[in-house]
């Protein structure tokens, strides 16, 4: 029974694969499918044509031992310049394994002309499955960054380590 279900799917299948067109590649790389006339052909695809150059490079920050009392905030001001890029990432870890779950990042963004900095995001330093390390991406809003920290907790939160690290585009 099995031979002849597959004998006739051969046999109707047949007539399809002989005017099956494969694919082909043309001289200048790209992909081009001929058509039968029943459907528009598609578009051709070419890798890389008239797209310009991208590289990248990957500054970064960092700041130790920073200690942030109850009710209180410290801001870390960014010297790099995000203009090229398209987020912050920033890694947190407390000193000791004490716990996050109070600590708050605001990110607060602005332009050369600009005399004040913006608020855009917010996260807390609760949720992760490590209780002294937590890791958060910021979009982009500005050329300028400064990262507050806040403690809304009873107990001063003093963190090892603090990085900010980007993706800088230059074309």
């Amino acid at each position: 029974m099995l031979m002849r279900s597959l004998l006739t799917l051969n046999l109707l299948l047949a007539p399809v694969l002989i005017f099956a067109q494969p694919a082909t590649v043309v001289a200048d790389g790209a992909v081009s499918i001929k058509s039968d006339g029943s459907a528009p052909p598609r578009p051709s695809v070419r890798a890389g044509q008239n797209l310009p150059r991208v590289d990248s490079y990957s500054p970064w920050e960092f700041w130790n031992n920073v200690t942030i009392q109850p009710g209180s905030s410290v801001n870390l001001d960014s010297s790099i310049d995000y203009s090229s890029s398209d987020s912050a990432k920033v890694t947190v870890l407390s000193v000791n394994g004490a716990s996050l779950g109070d600590l708050v990042l605001g990110a607060f963004w602005a332009v050369p002309t600009l005399r004040l900095f913006n608020a855009a995001d917010v996260f807390t330093g609760d949720g992760s499955y490590y209780a002294d390390a937590r890791a958060f991406t910021f979009p982009i809003y500005g050329s300028q960054f400064r990262l507050r920290l806040t403690n809304r907790g009873t107990s001063s939160i003093t963190l090892a380590q603090v990085l900010i690290f980007t993706r800088a585009f230059v074309n």
